[in-house]
């Protein structure tokens, strides 16, 4: 299915929802993540700025990677220092969910929300590779300061760092000078990628996207970034 999304995204221009929502319900064996998908979908169509992403362009940013087993091999191989930052945590459950989010940022570019039945398939790979003779944990941790830090390890590790306000500053200023080859915000929303990943920065939330590409208050136009980096504003993102 997400095989199937990417070759959507490269080859049409707009998503056919019944078409999605019959391959989804045929290719899908478990209710449960009929479920997850189908309100993923839903939530994503429900966003009322479709014009910089579409759908299907947002989950391949923020959809959890679904990977079949030659790929859960290869991603879920970690080298020497990646295992030595994995088994740096004492703590079985938190080691999992480090080498988890590690490779899911790896694969995204971005810090991927997951829970524990979103990851049974990752974790089993983990836990047989890694830990065999450790009881799998029955949890993953939930407390958000806990999840940061390991977050935060993971970007570490990888030479990437989180989206800040200061850091929103100067991607508007590079996209200043972008604008003008950029006349439709959709344009400078990739620009926008690009920069992230050329400057070693975590793609931050989609409502982030649209507030560094689109003026405060939603209003559309070609001029809204240049607007928005005018020096008399920068005050406004500190």
């Amino acid at each position: 299915l997400y095989n199937f999304s990417l070759s959507v995204k490269y080859g049409f221009r707009h998503v056919n929802t019944r078409h999605f929502l019959a391959l989804l319900i045929y290719s899908s064996k478990q209710s449960y993540w009929i479920f997850k998908l189908l309100a993923s979908y839903f939530y994503l169509m429900a966003n009322k700025n479709t014009n910089l992403l579409n759908p299907v362009e947002l989950l391949d940013i923020y959809g959890i990677p679904y990977l079949n087993e030659t790929e859960r091999c290869e991603y879920c191989s970690l080298d020497r220092i990646e295992l030595r930052a994995m088994h740096s945590f004492i703590n079985t459950q938190k080691a999992i969910y480090f080498a988890i989010c590690l490779v899911f940022f790896k694969i995204k570019g971005t810090l991927i929300n997951f829970n524990y039945r979103d990851t049974t398939a990752e974790r089993k790979h983990l836990m047989q590779w890694y830990f065999p003779k450790t009881f799998t944990p029955k949890l993953l941790p939930k407390n958000r300061a806990t999840i940061a830090r390991i977050e935060n390890k993971a970007l570490d590790l990888c030479n990437y760092q989180r989206y800040t306000n200061k850091l929103g500053v100067e991607l508007t200023k590079n996209l200043l000078i972008i604008a003008p080859n950029c006349p439709r915000q959709r344009q400078l929303c990739k620009a926008l990628l690009d920069l992230l990943t050329e400057k070693r920065i975590s793609i931050p939330g989609y409502t982030t996207i649209q507030d560094i590409v689109s003026r405060p208050g939603g209003q559309k136009g070609k001029n809204n970034v240049l607007e928005k980096a005018r020096p008399t504003r920068f005050s406004s993102y500190k």
